[in-house]
């Protein structure tokens, strides 16, 4: 649940009644997050994520310390960039290209999210009202969907498809 809103230690109220609601998370995100609450001593309230006084934890600190660098390890001895001392290994240091590059916050965790929702085919409305829960889809294809490349070519082979089909039939 979205209640209440906690962004860079401040608690207040979500911005709107629809932001104050359950968040749909997939079965396997919420076996971990329920191993994650049992290992916190199983609270039935509070933040998810507490620091060591029971407060929410800074989550942009834990991005910084703990997600980013683990998406930065080496591929060949999988230390991160900043414990790869080149005195205590063999080789140079090479990214893990089988890691996603990933951009820093929250938000770019959710533009990832709706970008990849609606490259799988879901809706973009669905990802605005029960995913991110924007007032305005619009919101949601300016600034959260984007699109890459290969889902360019993959739209215009499907256009191709449908072309070609209506070819045939007026042939």
């Amino acid at each position: 649940m979205v209640n209440p809103s906690v962004w860079e230690g401040f608690t207040n109220e979500p911005k709107t009644k629809r932001s104050k609601a359950a968040v749909p998370v997939t079965p396997q995100l919420a076996a971990i997050l329920e191993r994650h609450r049992i290992s916190c001593g199983k609270p039935s309230e509070g933040p998810m994520f507490a620091n060591g006084k029971g407060n929410s934890a800074n989550l942009n600190g834990t991005l910084n310390r703990e997600v980013l660098p683990a998406l930065n390890r080496c591929a060949i001895c999988r230390k991160t960039k900043a414990d790869h001392v080149e005195a205590t290994v063999s080789h140079e240091f090479k990214r893990d290209d089988n890691l996603p590059i990933c951009g820093h916050g929250r938000r770019a965790f959710r533009r990832g999210l709706a970008s990849t929702l609606y490259g799988l085919g879901v809706d973009d409305v669905m990802v605005q009202q029960q995913i991110l829960r924007h007032k305005d889809v619009q919101v949601t294809r300016d600034h959260y969907i984007k699109t890459s490349k290969e889902q360019s070519i993959a739209a215009m082979a499907k256009l191709d498809s449908a072309f070609s089909k209506l070819w045939l039939i007026v042939r």
